[in-house]
C-alpha cells in the first residue's frame, strides 16, 4: 500500500451556519488519488481512513459552535464536537477517528452554530491506514 495523506484547513474563517468548512489542501500526497481535496469536501478511495479535525474560534463572537463530520452526506454524530465561545476568550474542540469505506466516498465537516456566523479556524488530517 502506497502512503496516502493529506492535511487541509483554513485560518480565520468566517463561517456560517449550516455551512461546510472548507478543504483548502496544505499538504497532500499526489501521487496517489486515495485522497483528494477540493472545495468544501475531500474524496476518498475505499479504504481504512484515520481522521482528526481541530476548529479553534477567535472570541469576537460569542455563541454555540458544533462541527459535524459527514460521509456520503450521512452525519457521524458519533464523532461531532462542541463547544461555547465566550466573548473575549478563544475556545476550541477536535475529534479523532477511523472510517472504513467500501466505495468511493466524500467526507465535509459541518458548522452548527447558534450564532449566523462565527470567526474559526479549521484543520483537518487524513491518513489512509488500509
Amino acid at each position: 500500500m502506497e502512503l496516502a495523506f493529506a492535511q487541509m484547513g483554513e485560518a480565520a474563517q468566517s463561517v456560517a451556519n449550516g455551512a461546510m468548512y472548507a478543504m483548502t489542501a496544505q499538504s497532500y500526497s499526489r501521487q496517489t488519488r486515495d485522497i483528494v481535496p477540493g472545495g468544501t469536501s475531500v474524496r476518498l478511495q475505499p479504504g481504512t481512513y484515520l481522521i482528526s479535525y481541530a476548529i479553534h474560534t477567535d472570541g469576537t463572537t460569542p455563541g454555540d459552535f458544533r462541527a459535524i463530520p459527514m460521509l456520503n452526506g450521512a452525519a457521524l454524530t458519533l464523532y461531532s464536537a462542541g463547544e461555547t465561545s465566550v466573548a473575549g476568550e478563544q475556545a476550541g474542540i477536535s475529534a479523532t477517528f477511523i472510517v472504513d469505506t467500501a466505495m468511493v466516498s466524500t467526507f465535509q465537516v459541518q458548522a452548527s452554530l447558534s450564532v449566523a456566523s462565527m470567526n474559526q479556524s479549521f484543520s483537518v488530517s487524513i491518513l489512509k491506514i488500509a
